[in-house]
Parts: structure tokens; sequence; C-alpha cells
């Protein structure tokens, strides 16, 4: 049996970046800010990385940038709290456009890939936490 930890969160509808720009089209899953440093801090110490935070903190993308194809339900959610259990191992992938890698924690929820049907998206098995990235390889 798996030992999954259970995570609030709260849907936020086109949130703003970090350099305080709005993003349309965007659904996340905000987690909490110690969320990333928490993940971090277990990197820096046995991999020696420092990471750079998410654009929006620690989050889940539910959509990303997608147009809904059912606009009636955009912010059903807004600010409602959900929760979702993932497996606490930190997973890599190289970014294919800039140098460095991303850091972050898969995991399955059919709670979120339902919201994504319900605005009418092809929906998702795998979702991740990002927890950061790296500059550099």
């Amino acid at each position: 049996m798996k030992n999954l930890i259970k995570q609030y969160g709260t849907i936020i509808y086109d949130p703003y970046r970090s350099n305080n720009m709005n993003v349309q089209n965007w659904c996340i899953l905000q987690l909490p800010k110690d969320f990333a440093n928490y993940y971090q801090y277990f990197l820096r110490k046995e991999k020696h990385l420092i990471l750079n935070n998410p654009t929006f903190n620690a989050h889940v993308s539910i959509v990303r940038g997608e147009v809904p194809l059912n606009i009636d339900v955009w912010k059903k959610y807004d600010k409602k709290k959900f929760y979702i259990e993932y497996e606490p191992e930190i997973v890599s992938y190289k970014d294919p456009n800039k140098e460095g890698s991303f850091y972050c924690i898969e995991f399955e929820s059919r709670k979120l890939s339902n919201i994504r049907k319900e605005l009418g998206l092809k929906p998702h098995k795998l979702f991740h936490i990002t927890i950061g990235r790296t500059n550099y390889d």
C-alpha cells in the first residue's frame, strides 16, 4: 500500500505570475508558499541543487492557456479548497526550450481531471506539483 500525503490548495483562475502579469486561460491549484521551500531544502542538502521558485509559487497547473469549450463553467471552482494526495518522490525533466531542468512531484487526481472535463478539455491522467527549476545543467 502506498503511503500518500494529503495536501490542500485553492483553485485560482487566470492567476497572476510573480512578475505581476495576469495570465489568461490558466487554472491552477495554489499550494501553500512553504510547500516548494520544503522540498527544495532536501534537494539542496542531498543533491546540492539551488532551485528557482516556480512562477506561481508551489502549484498544480490544471489548465495551461487552453481555451475552454464550456466557458459557462469557467471560474466555477474559483477560490474553492481542494485536496490532492501524492507520494513525496521528486522527479526531474530537462527543459526542451532552455538550459536547466524542472523538478516536480507527479500524482493522479480524478477531481482535477474532472474540472478539465467540465470545461470541455481533454482530461489528464497525470498532474504535477512544480517544485522549482535550475537555470543550468
